[in-house]
């Protein structure tokens, strides 16, 4: 082939370059190409994910997102794999990340990466009204309401809080706290929700 009659023709081809992909996530990306599946290391599901967007592969892509979901705690900074979920539009990954921060809200009240978060979220919806909500707060309060075994009929539907009386127990006052910590910060970023 490169001696014979066609040599010359197949030198004229372009060479396709790829940069910026190390050894290990190109092996990865060409097992999964030729074979439909690979074995992705915890430690590069993230670098997987990206480059599997980037070259437009969907399954890879959804294979990444599987291995940052089933640890416990975020093999990525939890903020770059949020922003990333919401970039990327994976919801699986967007939902684990909510989760991990009503099940961590206490440390991550503070971080102003936290309410930069929430701000984004409310000023992504279109024409906002004061009255909508925002999508990011509404999954923080689905996760509360689970974390703390609430249920959905004991919520009362103005103040999204469960009803106060006698018979409230420990996580149901949890789950209250937890939510006027959330309507503090939402009156500190002036938003309504």
């Amino acid at each position: 082939m490169f001696n014979g009659p066609f040599a010359k023709s197949i030198m004229k081809q372009p060479i396709v370059t790829v940069s910026d992909l190390s050894p290990g996530i190109f092996a990865l990306i060409l097992e999964f190409i030729y074979t439909d599946k690979c074995d992705i290391p915890d430690s590069a599901a993230y670098e997987v994910l990206i480059k599997a967007d980037m070259f437009l592969l969907d399954k890879l892509k959804s294979l990444a997102s599987i291995v940052l979901t089933s640890s416990s705690e975020p093999l990525e900074d939890i903020y770059v794999l949020m922003r990333t979920a919401i970039d990327l539009n994976i919801e699986r990954l967007e939902r684990w990340c909510s989760r991990w921060f009503a099940e961590h809200l206490s440390e991550v009240l503070e971080d102003q990466r936290f309410l930069d978060l929430i701000d984004e979220s409310a000023h992504s919806i279109q024409k906002r009204q004061e009255t909508d909500t925002i999508p990011f707060v509404d999954d923080l309060r689905y996760w509360l309401s689970k974390k703390n075994s609430v249920l959905e009929e004991d919520i009362d539907k103005k103040s999204g809080k469960v009803r106060e009386d006698e018979d409230i127990t420990a996580w149901e006052t949890e789950y209250n706290s937890s939510l006027e910590k959330i309507d503090q910060i939402l009156l500190k970023l002036n938003l309504d929700a």
